[in-house]
C-alpha cells in the first residue's frame, strides 16, 4: 500500500481570518480553507464538541474528497492549521482502504473525534462501483490526527445492500453523557435503485464509539415517504427522489447542538448546486423529539435558512464545534464551518468550486440562533494543486 500523501501549504498569505491566535471562532463569517475544493469542512474534535488542538496549537479540518486524482484510492483530505489559521499542510489522513471495501474515492462528509485514547474518523465506503453504488458507515483509527488511519473494525460500522449512508455526525449528549451518531440514510424502493426514501437517523454508540452499543434499526429523527412506527416529525415531508431528476434535493448532513435546555437539529436541504440549497433549523425538548421547524428569515431575505446569501449557492452542508469563552463567564460559543459556491465561476456546478466558511453561531434571548448573513464577497481563493 502505498503511504499516506502530504501536501506543503505555506505560503503566509493564504490564512483564514481569525479574530485572535487562540480562537476558532471568528466574529464573522471568514474563510476558513482558501482553496477551491475544500467541500464539506469539519474540524477534529474532543468529546465536549470543541476543536481538538496539538501541543504544538495545530487544529485538523477534515473534508471529502471530490476532485482528480481518482486513481489514488486514499482520499481523506486533512489539512493542519496553526494558531493563527494559516494552512501549514494537506495530507491523506487514510493509510490502508478496508479490505471489504471497493472504494473510498467519495468518503463523504468525514467526522472526527479524539477520544482521549486514539483519533477516530466516522465516513462511509462503497461495496460497488455501480451508477448509484451503496454505502456503507465507516469507522477509522489512527494514533495520529492528520494520517496513519485504518479501518478500526475489520467490517462496516453500519449499513445494508441498495442503502446510502452518509455524513456521520457524532452527539455526545450533555444530559446523559451518552454517545450518539446521525447520519443521513437513504433506502431504495424499488428495484431499479432510483426512487430513495430520504431519511435522518440517531443511534447510540459504545461508550468507546467502537460501534453501535446493539443491533437494532437507528431511529428516525426526519423521515420521507413512510414515517413508521417511531416516526416523530410533527410537520413530515414526504421525499421520495429520483436520483436520475435534476431537482433532487434530499435532507442531509445533520448536526445536533445543546442549548439551554434544548436540542437543535439542523439539515441542509435542497439542491446542493443552486440557491435553493437551505441550512433548515429544527428544535425539541427531548434528544428524540418529536421536531419542529424553526423559521429564520434573514433581513430582506424571503427563504427560511439558518444561514442567508444572495450572492452565493449551495450555502450550508454545516459542521458544528463549540468554545468555551475565556471571560469570568465561561459561557460556550459555538461556530459552523460550511460549503459555498460562487456561481460566477466558471464551471461553478463543479465540485471543485466549493468554498470552505466558518461562521460564528449566535444565539437570540429566545435560545434559538440568529440567522447568520454572508458578506457579499470574501477575499479571492486559489486553486489548490493536484498531487
Amino acid at each position: 500500500m502505498t503511504a499516506a500523501l502530504s501536501q506543503k501549504v505555506s505560503d503566509p498569505k493564504l490564512h483564514s481570518s481569525l479574530d485572535n491566535n487562540t480562537a476558532a471562532i471568528p466574529q464573522s463569517p471568514s474563510v476558513l480553507l482558501p482553496f477551491q475544493d475544500v467541500p464539506d469542512p469539519r474540524y477534529i474534535l474532543n468529546l465536549d464538541g470543541s476543536t481538538f488542538i496539538s501541543g504544538k496549537g495545530y487544529r485538523y479540518i477534515l473534508s471529502t474528497q471530490t476532485t482528480p486524482p481518482y486513481d489514488d484510492d486514499y482520499l481523506v483530505p486533512c489539512y493542519t492549521v496553526d494558531a493563527s489559521g494559516s494552512c501549514l499542510s494537506r495530507r491523506e489522513a487514510l493509510h490502508k482502504r478496508p479490505f471489504w471495501a471497493k472504494s473510498v474515492r467519495n468518503f463523504w462528509s468525514p467526522q472526527g473525534i479524539w477520544t482521549g485514547k486514539e483519533f477516530l474518523i466516522f465516513g462511509c465506503s462503497q461495496l460497488d462501483q455501480d451508477m448509484h453504488p451503496s454505502h456503507y458507515l465507516t469507522l477509522l483509527s489512527s494514533k495520529f490526527p492528520d494520517q496513519g488511519y485504518e479501518d478500526a473494525l475489520n467490517k462496516p460500522l453500519f449499513g445494508y445492500h441498495k442503502e446510502i449512508n452518509i455524513d456521520p455526525a457524532i452527539f455526545v449528549d450533555p444530559v446523559s453523557s451518552r454517545n450518539f451518531l446521525l447520519w443521513r440514510k437513504d433506502d431504495c424502493v424499488d428495484e431499479k435503485r432510483r426512487f430513495l426514501v430520504n431519511r435522518i437517523v440517531i443511534k447510540e454508540l459504545l461508550p468507546n464509539f467502537m460501534g453501535f452499543i446493539d443491533d437494532s434499526e437507528p431511529f428516525d429523527l426526519l423521515v420521507g415517504l413512510k414515517a413508521g412506527a417511531n416516526a416523530n416529525i410533527t410537520n413530515p415531508e414526504s421525499f421520495v427522489f429520483d436520483l436520475d431528476h435534476p431537482r433532487f434535493a434530499p435532507h442531509e448532513a445533520p448536526q445536533l447542538i445543546y442549548f439551554q435546555g434544548k436540542y437543535l437539529l439542523t439539515v441542509s436541504r435542497g439542491n446542493a448546486f443552486d440557491s435553493t440549497y437551505r441550512q433548515i433549523l429544527f428544535v425539541s425538548d427531548n434528544l428524540l423529539g418529536p421536531f419542529s421547524e424553526v423559521p429564520l428569515y434573514g433581513k430582506s431575505n424571503t427563504a427560511n435558512s439558518l444561514i442567508h446569501s444572495k450572492d452565493y449557492y449551495g450555502v450550508g452542508h454545516v459542521g458544528v464545534f463549540s468554545q468555551t469563552a475565556t471571560d469570568s463567564n465561561s459561557q460556550v460559543r459555538f461556530g459552523l464551518t460550511f460549503n459555498i459556491i460562487d456561481p460566477k465561476a466558471e464551471h461553478f456546478h463543479d465540485h471543485a468550486h466549493r468554498l470552505s466558511v466558518v461562521s460564528p453561531l449566535e444565539f437570540a434571548n429566545t435560545g434559538l440562533p440568529e440567522p447568520i448573513i454572508l458578506p457579499s464577497s470574501f477575499p479571492p481563493i486559489v486553486k489548490r494543486k493536484s498531487h
